[in-house]
């Protein structure tokens, strides 16, 4: 058949067809079949998820309504199956209901109504009107009556325009926006275009006025709204509606629908109304309605009345955007029908999609603005795929694309380079980086492109010369801009103050130029003051300056500009106390003040030395005031002298020492004054004495009273009456010293009251009963008015019935309470006992019948004396030439001469002991020595020989010798005693000790010291390890009834604790028992002792009840008590207290009891609301719960809760608590709190002198400044007052007093009033002069603010506020000045500017509510010259964002851009909204507000490249997104999906974890070979890059199996060798493998080879692990008798070689060769140690030294001391040597030869170590740190591993998400781990340093000032906070 080619194309493509229609038509069959079977799986699924939905919200009705009345659950079912659609089964519950008897009426009359509702619903509306009918008939309760008439008027008026028809109309207009709908106008969309019956219309107006008139608000208002419906709407009558409109009551439910129709009217059917009015009634409508379509349609024509009325577009976008989610006041409980759930939802995103739509339409085409319409069009397809079904939207499509952004090629190489830079990849991110730097020269990027590469070239690369280069080139690149935006990444100078810190840096370090970096540390400090770099330039000038150029001048000064710019550093704080020393040691006395004052107002008082340092500032403040009087002295004349000379005495009393106002008393008295001035001044400092320093008083006044005349010398005995009697206690000093006043005294002198009194008193307590009261009647009788007349009639009282007279008692009590009332409890108790009494007379004749009585005979007798013959002692010679005698010339001189020259001896300043025993061994060693000088010379020779020049090896020796020539004497006994002790304490030989003892006990039976030596035998027992003696000893003391109960419950302990040694538990439990039964102070002790043995409590209660030492006794307190706590049992707590409180005496005990008194006092209240906390966390009460009980447990111990944790959850849970404020306070300065506990404990327990005024004070102190607790701050300055009237600190008191009324009470009168008070009592003249001059510029202010109106006086006034707030650091006195202000000019124009001061000022002082509420004021403010709202609104943004407060940070920032949207503040609050909506997962916002930031053009190319970095990131999570829905929507699982899901992971998220996961789930799908072979080699290597070999070598080995055996393998095989072999570790693995692969590639040579070659080298290396050991296996090294005959042949060639001839290379020859002949013994580490020290010490050859380390660890291998040596010679590398690699070397040998175990892990830190920052190996340090990690192990090498791996997954991989999580393992996994601390500080910089997200490193800085208060990086992290504010 011939077909031409022309028919043959066409026959074809027919064929085609055809084939392509069976195919579409079969898919498409095939795709209805599907989706049927689908939608009876997703039915059956809706159907069983409803039942379980219904059945649970039927059982929890149940539950809940157990005494249910009959027929509640009836139409509990009724209105259910309604809500489900099924009215069948609705009206069935209702007809049973209705049926049914004994049912309550008023259920009944619901059921009808709802009855009623759901007829209507099925259009049967004369059912439903019958039913209502019925109803009505009824007569039911007023509240159903007018209900069933409101439904029946509805059902009339069926047809009729209502509330919610308007809603759907309006949804129905809008819905196709831009599109205008069919009907042009709104107007026609209602009314009588719906259709209506006229008729109908009308009988529902009938029925509507009749609800109308009803008495009840609601009904009439309703139906008036209804008849206003109907006029406007259905009738077209709008202006017939107004009049119903008005009639409606604001009050009722449907108020807010009336504002709504109302602004419908103004808005569509009244041309030219007020269209502002309408706007306020929809945002009435929207802020009081409960209809949720009427808030969103009232949305919708708010929005559109402002944009197309107003033209507000802005405003009208934020309206619109409030529809995106449904308001908290409408959330409703949803339904439960679940189709009426999805379609509630629905509707929900409709109305969102509506508003997304308009509001991205504004945005587009009358803003301009794309990036922000394309937010909303975003927005808009993120909702339509969360609807049940997906609507078509074309037109949105389209606007996606309109506005859809590109990426250019300069932004794909900058990242690409950004990349490997993260991968450390350092020299292909550098050619990236070059390259992108030469084709893009003027691209944004360029910079930063530029900058990277010399970091690369400098940090990583190490090229310092060409680093130094390249930084340069980039200085003459790029002037330095300061940018004007605190945007919270990167730097503010576009990198070059860092870039110009590195120059310096490496002109320092590596080029060693210190000059040259100086120049470039000034300049960057000028230039960039506020930078990080600049300061830490200065402190490296300060290094230079100190060690380089050994200039400390010029480093003092840096170090002083560094405080004056960084005041609240460390470093600062560090540097102030260098300047004071330095300044101090200069003599700049002044400046050296005022830089201690500054180091102490930086500190804490309960921080060491503060009180002494403190102290040391007070003695160089008075010597500096005294030597400016001193000055002012030599020029003065005679008054201005004696004034100086009271000031000089004020500032003496400032010392620490008496000893400066001593000098000057000598130096008044030494004066050229007339005497009478003279004394005068001696008595004012004698006064002062006394008040500062009164025990060095009482010699100045006496020596005033023999030298001073009239009142001085007077008054000075009056005083030193006073002392004596109120102080020392001296009756008779201080009746002399009365009487002599009194008789220099005339009679008529006042001063003459007192020590008449007192002389009366005191008389009467010597004894003069008669004298005492004729001197008190005398008194009583010159003194009718004294202060003293009631308690002298009372001691007169007193005397008289001591003397017997009660008769005459009773008359002086009597005069008493004629005096003084007050008294007449004490005195009526006197008179009753008074008159008890006997009277005289019959008191007299009884003691006369007595005396009779007595009288006895006494008989003398004579007492027979014996004459007794005393030695006389012979007199003493004096002896010349003393020194030059010897012992033999001794023997010619009598004792006493003998005994003298001793005594001359010992006189002397430098006695020489062997001269002085050599006179006393001679008189000892005489027989005729008398026995007074004998007994004297042993005592001095035992004084000489045993204690004061103790040689006891002569000491022992000589009494051995005296005791044998005496035959032990019996005045021996203590030289025999102390024989004893030199030979237990000083020699350590206890047998001989024990032996001496035993011969005292056999010679002096009856010696003093027999008991002590029987205590003491069983002791010396223990010490010679001689147990069975020792226990048989202690048994003889504790059976011995004739020792004291002390001694023998003592030795009871001791026995009992060296049975225990003994593991003779239970022989020591009954001697501990047994000694209970004996009297001792440590009775409390053995109880404790036997609890621990018995492990039974009671005996903690019977130590507790005992009798004995207080410290056990109070520590079985606390043990009682923490087991009370323990069990709950607080009330059986406080009863032991109780009962057992009384018995302590200690200080410390006390002050424990009485806080834990105060503590269990509170327990049953802290339980309670503990319970209710638990119980009912979401009461409104909970956060006062809380806040009441944190206040109640601070410092308390045993808590459930801590009340630190608690103040912290209030400021996060509660932030618009009224408890927040001060809960934030005490949380964020636990330190202070302590310290204030701290300071009151010092109080109570007693602190020296004057201490306790400065611990008020600073507690005061910390009250005011810290914890902002200004009511107890006055608390304590008040009572200081109190407490210490005369103290010369009063006017530093009553200067903060005064600071606190103008702050607090915002009263300047009484700041007025407590500093002229200090003035008043100052003794410091310049305090006097700083109260002064407060008081003057209180004065200014309030003349220039306050009482003028002049633009000039005003801002005269406000410099002050400034100098005090910002100079004088003085915010107290600042807010007072302000609030003041404030507080009288209400109506001033700048009162915004000065509330945004006090804000200002609040905020810095961490005050955040005050500050808010400030802040919002100042923003209310109409008129506001000199106060920005941008930056009001900023401030108020930024303080709630940095207290983590986002939902006010929210409120505030969305303001700020809305308002402001091109102020340059609002570039901060775009950057922060963007970080929130990402954090929230809300990408398209986020992606949003970053596209909105880069339209602002004064963006730096620095910030603009990391925002785009930013977009970039946040497209590919939304890619993921969308590929992730995509994959689940795909019926065969995804296809192709995880595989682009993975790529997106792995290149632009870095998403290890996940790509994996993804990589591996499309492995599954059995993709094509090459593509399986692609995911194998990125799964392989994504493995291998987290460090988990053995799954990267299980996926290479099944890439390779996907291959034929061929040479282009060979790659992936030295790959997969490599991984086992090396990261492995595993020889028969890898010999397994290298089998396998010579087995399969024996055709293929060079695999073969290579094969063969690595099998023969394991090989070699199986065999070298089989050889037998070098050395023999030792297990503990101990020495036998071969190896110490070598060690004593070391000790000989040593002292021949080394110590005689001084040939030290001989020495080392010989030592060899014993090493050599004697390699198996033991002693060759002696001889290694003596080598080692021979070359490093005498031949000076640390090299030779490391030699023979090395060589003792190769020949001894097993040696127990092989790792202890194995450390020396790697420190010996280190430290000596500095040799690295050797070090390194050795620490791998050591590690290959012990495998990680607990006993190796410290050297496997070193070698990480090592490897990390010696070499910068960090694959190794990674492995290893790894390495010790898994081990698992709470152990200090585990803790710095995690700490270590996580600098090296930051500064080596740059993995900083997984740094950060291993440091946060280390503090959760192991706690108080002592990395802890630094660990916490690294998440912070890394936070804020590599990751720039300063939220988080905020977060963490403060987490080392809460939780590790005692860390030494408290200051940095301060710096850090303050380095970071405002980013």
């Amino acid at each position: 058949m011939n077909i031409n080619h022309k028919s043959y194309r066409i026959l074809c493509f027919l064929m085609l067809m055809l084939t392509w229609q069976g195919q579409s038509f079969a898919a498409a069959e095939r795709k209805a079949v599907e989706s049927k079977a689908e939608k009876a799986i997703k039915a059956e699924a809706e159907q069983k998820e409803q039942d379980q939905l219904l059945h649970r919200e039927i059982m929890g009705f149940v539950k809940e309504n157990q005494g249910r009345e009959p027929g509640e659950g009836w139409l509990y079912l009724a209105a259910h199956y309604r809500e489900l659609r099924q009215p069948e089964r609705s009206l069935l519950y209702l007809r049973t209901l209705l049926r049914s008897e004994h049912i309550n009426p008023r259920i009944v009359w619901e059921a009808m109504l709802l009855n009623a509702d759901i007829l209507n619903e099925q259009k049967e509306y004369a059912s439903a009107t019958r039913e209502l009918d019925r109803l009505i008939e009824m007569m039911p309760a007023r509240s159903y009556l007018v209900r069933a008439k409101i439904a029946r008027a509805k059902i009339i008026g069926r047809n009729l325009t209502s509330s919610e028809e308007l809603y759907k109309a309006f949804r129905r207009y809008f819905w196709p926006w831009p599109e205008k709908p069919d009907i042009e106008a709104i107007e026609y969309i209602m009314g009588f275009e719906r259709g209506y019956d006229l008729e109908i219309a009308m009988q529902a107006l009938v029925a509507w006025e009749e609800i109308a008139s009803f008495p009840e608000e609601d009904a009439s208002s309703l139906a008036n709204l209804r008849i206003a419906l109907l006029y406007a709407f259905d009738l077209n009558l709008p202006d017939r509606a107004l009049p119903f409109i008005g009639k409606i009551s604001e009050n009722t439910a449907v108020a807010a629908e009336a504002a709504f129709i109302k602004g419908i009217l103004d808005h569509f059917y009244q041309p030219g109304a007020d269209l502002k009015i309408c706007l306020d009634n929809y945002a009435l409508f929207r802020k009081n309605t409960d209809s949720l379509d009427g808030y969103r349609v009232a949305g919708i024509l708010q929005g559109l009345l402002l944009y197309e009325g107003h033209k507000d577009y802005e405003t009208a976008i934020n309206t619109l955007s409030t529809l995106l989610e449904t308001p908290p006041h409408l959330v409703a409980s949803e339904s439960v029908s679940v189709v009426r759930r999805r379609e509630k939802r629905d509707e929900e995103i409709d109305w969102a999609m509506l508003a997304c739509r308009i509001a991205g339409y504004i945005a587009e085409f009358k803003l301009g603005n794309a990036d922000r319409a394309r937010y909303f069009y975003q927005k808009i397809s993120e909702l339509n795929k969360e609807r049940s079904e997906r609507v078509e939207d074309p037109w949105t499509e389209a606007a996606l694309k309109r506005t859809e952004p590109g990426v250019t090629e300069a932004q794909v190489l900058f990242d690409m380079a950004y990349e490997k830079y993260r991968s450390r990849k350092m020299q292909e991110a550098l050619l990236l980086y070059e390259d992108f730097i030469n084709k893009y020269p003027e691209h944004e990027l360029f910079r930063e492109a530029l900058f990277r590469t010399a970091v690369i070239v400098d940090d990583d690369l190490r090229q310092f010369d060409r680093a130094l280069e390249m930084y340069e080139r980039f200085l003459i690149r790029f002037a330095p801009i300061k940018s004007s935006w605190d945007l919270d990444v990167l730097y503010d100078w576009g990198r070059i103050d860092e870039v110009r810190y590195r120059i310096g840096n490496l002109q320092y370090l590596h080029l060693k130029k210190p000059v040259a970096a100086l120049d470039i540390f000034s300049q960057l400090a000028e230039t960039y003051p506020d930078s990080y770099w600049a300061m830490q330039g200065l402190k490296d000038s300060v290094k230079i300056y100190e060690e380089d150029l050994g200039d400390p001048d010029k480093a003092n000064s840096l170090r002083e500009e560094f405080i004056a710019r960084y005041p609240d550093s460390k470093d600062a704080s560090d540097y102030r106390l260098t300047l004071y020393k330095v300044f101090l040691s200069k003599n700049e006395q002044i400046r050296a003040l005022h830089m201690l004052r500054e180091y102490l107002d930086h500190s804490l008082p309960s921080e060491k030395k503060y009180f002494s340092l403190k102290q040391e500032w007070r003695d160089l403040a008075y010597r500096i005031r005294e030597e400016s009087l001193r000055k002012i002295l030599k020029t003065a004349g005679l008054r201005d002298r004696i004034e100086i000379y009271q000031n000089m005495m004020d500032v003496m009393c400032l010392a620490s020492s008496s000893q400066p106002l001593e000098t000057l008393v000598e130096e008044i008295k030494s004066s050229d004054m007339n005497d009478e001035t003279r004394w005068s001044l001696v008595y004012d400092a004698a006064t002062r004495m006394y008040q500062s320093f009164p025990d060095k008083s009482p010699d100045l006044f006496v020596e005033l009273v023999d030298n001073a005349t009239g009142s001085a010398q007077v008054s000075s005995m009056l005083t030193l009456g006073n002392i004596a009697y109120r102080v020392t206690k001296d009756v008779e000093t201080a009746v002399s010293w009365y009487e002599k006043a009194e008789k220099l005294l005339p009679l008529t002198d006042p001063l003459i009251e007192t020590p008449s009194y007192r002389l009366g008193r005191l008389y009467l307590v010597q004894g003069h009963g008669l004298k005492g009261l004729d001197k008190l009647r005398l008194f009583t009788t010159r003194f009718p008015r004294s202060r003293h007349l009631a308690n002298a009639y009372k001691t007169m009282g007193d005397a008289c019935v001591a003397l017997n007279n009660p008769e005459r008692a009773l008359r002086y009590y009597r005069r008493v309470l004629r005096v003084a009332p007050r008294m007449a409890e004490e005195v009526n108790k006197l008179i009753e006992e008074a008159e008890k009494l006997p009277t005289s007379q019959e008191w007299l004749k009884a003691r006369a019948d007595q005396l009779r009585e007595d009288l006895v005979a006494t008989e003398e007798g004579e007492e027979n004396e014996e004459e007794t013959g005393k030695p006389v002692l012979a007199e003493a010679r004096k002896v010349k030439n003393a020194d030059k005698l010897t012992e033999k010339d001794l023997a010619q001189y009598n004792e006493a001469t003998v005994y003298g020259l001793f005594l001359d001896e010992a006189a002397r300043a430098k006695p020489a002991a062997d001269r002085m025993v050599m006179f006393l061994k001679e008189v000892l060693r005489r027989d005729k020595t008398p026995a007074d000088l004998r007994n004297r010379a042993l005592r001095q020779y035992i004084s000489t020989r045993f204690f004061r020049f103790r040689k006891p090896e002569e000491f022992v020796e000589e009494a051995q010798q005296m005791l044998i020539k005496s035959n032990y004497a019996g005045w021996q006994s203590e030289l025999l005693f102390r024989l004893a002790q030199a030979q237990e304490h000083f020699l350590k030989v206890p047998v001989d000790a024990n032996k001496s003892y035993f011969e005292y006990l056999s010679f002096y039976p009856a010696g003093r010291r027999v008991e002590e030596i029987r205590r003491r035998i069983p002791q010396v027992y223990v010490k010679a390890d001689d147990k069975k003696n020792a226990l048989r000893f202690f048994e003889k003391l504790i059976e011995d009834n004739q020792l004291s109960d002390e001694i023998r419950v003592d030795a009871s302990m001791q026995m009992a604790r060296l049975l225990i040694g003994e593991d003779k538990k239970e022989d020591a439990i009954k001697t501990l028992e047994a000694a209970l039964a004996y009297k001792s102070d440590s009775r409390p002790e053995i109880c404790l002792r036997l609890e621990k043995l018995t492990e039974d409590f009671s005996y903690v209660r019977r130590a507790l009840e005992s009798e004995g030492a207080e410290e056990a006794r109070f520590k079985a307190l606390t043990r009682l008590l923490e087991r009370a706590e323990e069990e709950e049992d607080y009330k059986g707590a406080a009863a032991i207290l109780r009962d057992f409180s009384e018995g302590f005496k200690l200080p410390e005990s006390k002050l424990w009891i009485e806080k834990k008194t105060e503590e269990l006092g509170k327990r049953g209240v802290i339980g309670e609301i503990e319970d209710l906390i638990d119980q009912y966390p979401e009461e409104p009460e909970t956060a006062s719960r809380m806040f009441r009980l944190a206040k109640m447990i601070e410092g308390a111990e045993n808590t459930r809760y801590r009340s630190e944790d608690l103040f912290y959850e209030i400021t996060l849970v509660y932030p618009n608590s009224e408890y927040y404020r001060e809960s934030k306070i005490r949380a964020e300065n636990t330190r202070a709190i302590r310290a204030v506990a701290e300071l009151s404990d010092m109080l109570k327990t007693g602190v020296k002198g004057r201490e306790s005024e400065e611990v008020i004070i600073e507690r005061a102190r910390l009250l005011k400044e810290s914890l902002k607790d200004l009511n107890a701050a006055i608390e304590n300055y008040e009572s200081f007052i109190e407490l210490f009237p005369d103290s010369p600190r009063l006017d530093e008191v009553y200067l903060s007093l005064g600071e606190l009324a103008l702050a607090e009470a915002k009263d300047p009168q009484k700041a007025y009033e407590y500093w002229e008070k200090g003035v008043a009592v100052s003794r410091d003249p310049f305090m006097r002069e700083d109260l002064t001059s407060r008081i003057n510029r209180l004065k200014l202010f309030s003349e220039k603010v306050l009482f003028s109106e002049k633009k000039q006086d005003n801002e005269s006034g406000m410099s002050q506020v400034f100098r005090a707030w910002r100079v004088n650091k003085d915010r107290f006195y600042a807010l007072g000045l302000l609030e003041t202000a404030v507080s009288k000019l209400e109506n001033r124009p700048d009162v915004a500017r000065m509330r945004y001061y006090i804000a200002r000022i609040h905020e810095d002082a961490g005050n955040f509510d005050r500050a808010a509420a400030e802040y919002e004021k100042a923003l209310r403010s109409l008129y506001h010259p000199g106060c920005r709202k941008d930056m009001v609104l900023f401030r108020l943004a930024r303080m709630y964002a940095r207290q983590n407060r986002e939902k006010e940070a929210l409120k505030w920032y969305q303001s700020l851009v809305n308002r402001y949207p091109r102020s340059r503040l609002s570039r901060s609050g775009y950057y922060w909204l963007h970080k929130y909506e990402e954090r929230n997962n809300n990408l398209t916002r986020a992606h949003h507000y970053l596209d909105v930031l880069l339209q602002f053009r004064s963006l730096s190319p620095v910030h603009r490249e990391v925002i785009e970095k930013k977009l970039y990131e946040i497209e590919a999570k939304m890619n993921v997104e969308e590929l992730e829905r995509l994959k689940k929507l795909s019926p065969s699982g995804g296809g192709d999906m995880p595989y682009y899901i993975g790529k997106v992971l792995e290149n632009n998220l870095r998403d290890y974890d996940r790509a994996i996961t993804q990589y591996e789930e499309f492995l599954k799908t059995n993709p094509p070979v090459r593509r399986s072979r692609e995911i194998l080699k990125k799964v392989a290597d994504l493995y291998e890059k987290k460090g988990d070999y053995v799954k990267a070598v299980s996926y290479l080995d099944l890439l390779l199996d996907t291959y034929e055996p061929s040479l282009n393998n060979f790659d992936l095989i030295v790959r997969i060798g490599s991984l086992v072999e090396d990261k492995l570790n595993n020889i028969e693995l890898t010999e397994l493998f290298y089998a396998s692969i010579l087995a399969e590639y024996q055709k293929i040579r060079n695999v073969r080879e290579f094969a063969t070659a690595k099998l023969k080298r394991i090989e070699e290396q199986k065999r070298e692990k089989a050889r037998p050991p070098r050395g023999r296996k030792i297990v503990k090294r101990v020495y036998s008798e071969d190896d110490e005959i070598v060690i004593e042949e070391m000790e000989e060639i040593i002292a021949r070689q080394v110590d005689d001839l001084q040939d030290f290379r001989m020495a080392e020859r010989e030592l060899e060769d014993l090493w050599n002949d004697n390699m198996d013994s033991l002693a060759t580490l002696d001889i290694m140690k003596t080598l080692v020290e021979l070359n490093m010490k005498s031949l000076q050859d640390p090299q030779k030294a490391a030699m023979y380390y090395q060589r003792w660890l190769d020949e001894n291998p097993n040696d127990p001391l092989l790792k202890e040596y194995t450390m020396k010679l790697y420190d010996h590398y280190m430290e000596v040597l500095r040799d690295g690699q050797k070090a390194l070397r050795l620490l791998e040998d050591y590690i290959r030869d012990h495998p990680i175990s607990i006993e190796t892990m410290d050297i496997e830190l070193k070698l990480a170590k090592a490897n990390e920052l010696l070499i910068r190996n960090f694959d190794e340090a990674r492995r290893i740190y790894q390495r010790i990690i898994d081990t698992r192990q709470n152990d200090p090498s585990v803790h710095e591993a995690y700490f270590r791996i996580g600098f090296v997954l930051r500064e080596g991989f740059a993995a900083y998400d997984e740094a950060i999580k291993y440091w946060q393992d280390l503090i959760d996994q192991f706690y108080n781990n002592e990395f802890a601390d630094k660990a916490q500080f690294a998440i912070a910089y890394t936070y804020e340093t590599y990751r720039r997200d300063y939220t988080r490193a905020r977060q963490n800085y403060e987490r080392i000032l809460n939780q590790y208060p005692n860390s030494s990086l408290q200051q940095q992290a301060r710096d850090a906070l303050l380095r970071i504010e405002g980013k």
